[in-house]
């Protein structure tokens, strides 16, 4: 779990009003060449087919259960370290973007790999019922029905300091309280409690997607420079894939609970 935690928790408000400052820098309708949302999404899809190949191959190759528990974290790592790195450097993105997403594949791979086997299958289920989460997410947004406002930034502000707290918490039982760590953030936990904290992640990003679309559509509105696509892109996969993971996690538990019954 530490790894989704780490993943999304470079998303906020505010980083993305500083980040779209960043990009101003890049020069926008001078340099001849502007982003676009199309081009976002875009490079998005391509990235996110990156990281289902990077999450395959494990299963097309003869690897232990431990190493790839150990190759996963390694990438997770290598993959919060890329990410730390382009949003102090913005223009980074483009040359990190595809590294990123085979190192997110990777590490997301193990996770993968202990669902499907307490529950068969489970992982292409959680992947259409992400695709439906994101598409509602996305109309409502569209639509007007889900607007960043003032209200909007408050809870989101409140839910991220309640994600931070979920962090820390996390690395604090691993490290120090093993036991607890993994009774309280295992897998196989399909306590209500478990159930409740997965379910306010799915919901954080929820947020963190509105936020991602409303940077595309402002990138593109002050005609910023086309490189910034490629960082949009990777904040969009970073969000798409922490749902993923979070969706994955919720059917686990709602099916080991349903086989306890």
């Amino acid at each position: 779990m530490a790894n989704a935690l780490l993943g999304r928790g470079q998303n906020s408000v505010y980083l993305n009003e500083s980040t779209l400052s960043k990009a101003r820098s890049l020069g926008g309708i001078n340099s001849g060449e502007v982003m676009t949302s199309s081009g976002a999404i875009t490079k998005t899809a391509y990235l996110t087919l990156v990281v289902a190949l990077g999450a395959l191959i494990p299963s097309f190759m003869e690897i232990s259960p431990n190493l790839l528990f150990t190759l996963s974290g390694v990438c997770g790592l290598a993959a919060v370290i890329m990410v730390l790195v382009m949003v102090f450097k913005v223009d980074a993105a483009k040359y990190i973007a595809f590294p990123y997403a085979i190192c997110e594949g990777l590490a997301i791979s193990a996770l993968v790999f202990a669902c499907n086997s307490l529950v068969p299958g489970v992982a292409t289920e959680a992947l259409f019922a992400t695709l439906a989460l994101l598409g509602g997410v996305t109309v409502a947004y569209k639509t007007g029905l889900i607007k960043v406002n003032e209200t909007f930034k408050t809870v989101f502000t409140v839910m991220s300091f309640a994600f931070l707290g979920l962090l820390v918490i996390n690395l604090v039982t691993m490290f120090f309280f093993k036991d607890l760590g993994n009774t309280l953030f295992a897998l196989s936990n399909a306590s209500w409690i478990a159930i409740g904290i997965t379910l306010f992640m799915l919901i954080y990003g929820s947020f963190c997607l509105v936020l991602d679309l409303q940077m595309i559509e402002n990138g593109e509105a002050e005609q910023l420079n086309k490189d910034f696509e490629w960082y949009c892109a990777v904040s969009l996969l970073i969000t798409v894939v922490f749902i993923y993971v979070q969706m994955l996690r919720l059917l686990v538990q709602i099916y080991l609970r349903a086989s306890d019954n």
